[in-house]
């Protein structure tokens, strides 16, 4: 790349101004163009001399950097924009993430991100100028897991190199008890639930597997034999794919109950989907929500949701003293963390915990507290 030489430009006098005239690198080209300038009136009150006119000029020329080489690659190197670093992430980035997490991840960009950075050089999208917008998003009222998770995308887009050493100051997510079903509200629930879809319910409530899991079970995945069902994907928009984590590909042990439940749902078939709709495509968690579950969780007056299946299978094998290993295992968590986040124990379970534990011994009330 060839250096270029310094330039003081030249001044001119037009009419009663004088303006400047330079030279200016510009992207896409290997040769400068002329630009010209107004630098001040040459007559009247106002009016400045030549030599003025021309340390205004080689002023503006040193402000913009035009004789530095750094705006030489500038401008051989155009500056890519956050829209254009966008257009390379979703053409060959966003296509290896699961359709829901992608729809999401999308849906954040067109809603909340481009509108702000799209126009921007790449290199403006700062630490400080994502502080605004997070402090801004907050200020809007939005929910602060959904600022995180925009926040996630921006930083999926401009790279690592670019925000590992940010520092951002994020709203704090407030702690939410995520709502569970004891086993006694699962019996309530399964009771009230129509026929079609009882097995169905009985499967969530007896493993803990997701909706979508549920959803996407094959009758080949059911070995009755062994009483174990094998998870080996899920349903999303009523496409099958692959289930949510690598450990989410696993097999689950079921008791005699749930075994004999599915055995006569079966009903002799040895293949196709377990569950279905009546036109053989999967089921939409979506619509069973709502016109299933839902009337039966506000007629029960229970709180939650199919994922509060999940929450409450975890709770009741940990209440049982299964394994944690084995807990994480069925339940396809990656740690015991996250299965920890899972666990709840309910204030029967506690005092009877603390009951076996009481360090006080007994004593006869009459008598009074010991000395």
């Amino acid at each position: 790349m060839a250096a270029r030489s310094g330039q003081a430009g030249s001044v001119f006098k037009k009419g009663n101004t004088w303006k400047g005239r330079f030279l200016e690198d510009v992207p896409g080209s290997d040769k400068r163009v002329y630009r010209s300038v107004l630098l001040g009136m040459s007559q009247g009150e106002q009016a400045m001399t030549k030599p003025e006119a021309k340390r205004k000029l080689k002023e503006l020329i040193q402000e913009r950097g035009i004789n530095t080489e750094a705006h030489l690659v500038r401008s051989l190197n155009p500056v890519q924009t956050f829209s254009q670093k966008v257009t390379y992430w979703e053409e060959n980035i966003a296509c290896f993430f699961k359709p829901a997490t992608r729809t999401t991840m999308l849906n954040h960009l067109s809603k909340h991100i481009t509108p702000v950075f799209g126009g921007l050089p790449l290199d403006q999208v700062t630490e400080v100028t994502v502080q605004e917008f997070i402090t801004k998003l907050h200020k809007s009222g939005l929910a602060p897991k959904s600022i995180m998770n925009i926040v996630g995308v921006i930083k999926l887009i401009v790279g690592q190199k670019v925000w590992r050493d940010w520092s951002l100051k994020m709203p704090v997510i407030p702690h939410q008890e995520q709502p569970y079903f004891t086993q006694a509200q699962m019996n309530q629930i399964i009771d009230k639930t129509p026929v079609r879809y009882k097995a169905l319910f009985s499967v969530l409530a007896g493993t803990g597997m997701r909706i979508g899991e549920a959803v996407g079970l094959h009758i080949e995945d059911v070995d009755l034999e062994k009483n174990v069902v094998t998870i080996r994907r899920s349903v999303w928009a009523g496409k099958e794919q692959e289930p949510k984590t690598s450990n989410a590909h696993r097999r689950v042990t079921i008791d005699q109950n749930l075994s004999d439940v599915l055995k006569a749902y079966i009903n002799g078939k040895t293949s196709g989907r377990l569950f279905e709709s009546k036109k053989k495509c999967p089921l939409c968690a979506n619509n069973i929500a709502k016109r299933i579950l839902k009337p039966i969780l506000d007629e029960l007056k229970i709180q939650g949701s199919f994922h509060s299946f999940r929450h409450g299978r975890v709770s009741i094998l940990q209440q049982a003293g299964v394994p944690g290993d084995l807990t994480r295992e069925w339940i396809g968590h990656s740690t015991l963390r996250i299965t920890s986040r899972y666990t709840h124990f309910d204030d029967a379970f506690r005092k009877e915990i603390v009951e076996g534990l009481s360090p006080v011994s007994h004593f006869s009330t009459e008598k009074g507290l010991p000395a």
